[in-house]
């Protein structure tokens, strides 16, 4: 008999859970009369909502990376490298942004360089990803490259230190929010009610 109540964290749990799925409901029936045409399932409710948690501007990014600690300011930009970038999957040369970095005394370890790759992930979504750095005080011109392409889930690590050859790179997923448990668990009960 004592099994059979629930505990009050379980019962914290279950309201929890039935107040998001009153919410994804009422969110959706508020919206259908707004798009008519096609109304939002919950599904893609909770897919714009976590777009919209992960937003950044550009601009925003970039002063991120400009922040103390970090980068030195104006030492950011986006830029389109030419030519333009040749990409396997598509074989053609293709106008690519890329992420620049001019600073003195910059780390392009491959660590670092990942770590910079998932952040601009977090901050933009995109199919291909270029990155390159510069040492603006080594008159070696120490540089490096990183390019990803997200459909084939691979890409390359270059540096100068490595005597121009690449170093391959694994699937690359951005870095887990604060807040992705809980739009995860929006998108399964989303799921759930969508298929119900």
């Amino acid at each position: 008999m004592l099994n059979s109540i629930p505990s009050q964290t379980e019962g914290l749990l279950l309201s929890d859970k039935l107040l998001e799925a009153r919410l994804l409901v009422e969110t959706q029936r508020l919206l259908t009369p707004l798009l008519p045409v096609v109304p939002p399932s919950p599904t893609s409710i909770v897919d714009q909502l976590a777009k919209l948690a992960r937003f950044d501007t550009r601009a925003n990014f970039l002063r991120g990376l400009e922040a103390p600690g970090r980068y030195p300011q104006n030492s950011c930009t986006f830029a389109k490298p030419s030519p333009s970038v040749i990409r396997h999957q598509q074989g053609d040369s293709v106008p690519v942004d890329c992420l620049e970095i001019h600073a003195p005394g910059i780390d392009m370890d491959l660590k670092t360089v990942m770590a910079l790759l998932q952040e601009w992930m977090e901050a933009e979504e995109l199919d291909y990803y270029r990155i390159t750095m510069c040492d603006d005080n080594d008159p070696t011109g120490r540089t490096c490259l990183i390019y990803y392409d997200v459909e084939d889930k691979k890409g390359k690590y270059r540096a100068k230190e490595l005597g121009g050859r690449g170093q391959d790179l694994r699937a690359i997923t951005p870095a887990k929010r604060e807040w992705d448990t809980t739009l995860d668990h929006l998108h399964a009960l989303a799921s759930q009610q969508y298929t119900e």
